[in-house]
């Protein structure tokens, strides 16, 4: 399901839970921020506190080529992304992502993270 953030912030709202990863941002030109939460339990946990997310009520975007469902069980790839690539996750740890959408790097300095990216660039 879609649920909307009621709060705007300039780079989305990124909630991260149960291992999931949401990022709330407008996407297909549209102005509300919104996240396809498909776990049920996440999803009446954002629609539990009211002041801050709601049911989306518009035309749901179309999906994104790359599918969470590649990364057996890892984070998804971020949307838009062109792989391969990194993705900083905070606290000056890097993830890192091949060209078929499979994360292959958890938790990396910023500097093996980006050599890994170049690595499999080559690679092809």
């Amino acid at each position: 399901m879609w649920i909307e953030s009621l709060i705007r912030r300039k780079a989305g709202t990124t909630v991260q839970m149960g291992g999931e990863t949401y990022h709330f941002k407008s996407r297909e030109g549209q102005a509300a921020h919104i996240c396809e939460v498909t776990n049920e339990e996440h999803a009446r946990r954002f629609l539990g506190i009211t002041e801050g997310y709601a049911p989306f009520e518009g035309k749901a975007p179309e999906k994104p080529k790359a599918q969470a469902s590649k990364n057996n069980g890892s984070r998804p790839v971020p949307e838009g992304s062109e792989l391969p690539m990194a993705k900083h996750r905070g606290a000056g740890k890097w993830d890192v992502w091949n060209k078929d959408g499979v994360q292959v790097g958890d938790n990396l300095k910023k500097d093996d993270a980006l050599a890994m990216v170049e690595q499999l660039k080559q690679e092809g």
